[in-house]
């Protein structure tokens, strides 16, 4: 995965993490003054959103053996050797 997509899936996924928040703490009347406030509908919709955007950042971590950040194949590590 190219490092651009790793970043845009990062912020996508932070940005719905954040969203899912929000609307969970204005569904369930914490967050006042909003037509979505005290509303069931807002509160199951900010409690899928938070998994979703945990998803997507876990989508955006590097994995293990994968190319990014590491030495083409045969190249030695250390460059005094």
């Amino acid at each position: 995965m190219s490092g651009g997509l790793r970043i845009a899936l990062s912020v996508l996924g932070v940005l719905v993490c954040l969203l899912g928040v929000v609307f969970l703490l204005q569904g369930i009347g914490v967050l006042g003054g909003s037509f979505m406030s005290n509303t069931v509908t807002w509160t199951v919709i900010g409690a899928v959103m938070i998994p979703v955007g945990g998803v997507l950042l876990a989508l955006a971590r590097p994995r293990p053996g994968s190319s990014s950040g590491s030495t083409s194949a045969g190249a030695p590590t250390d460059p005094a050797a």
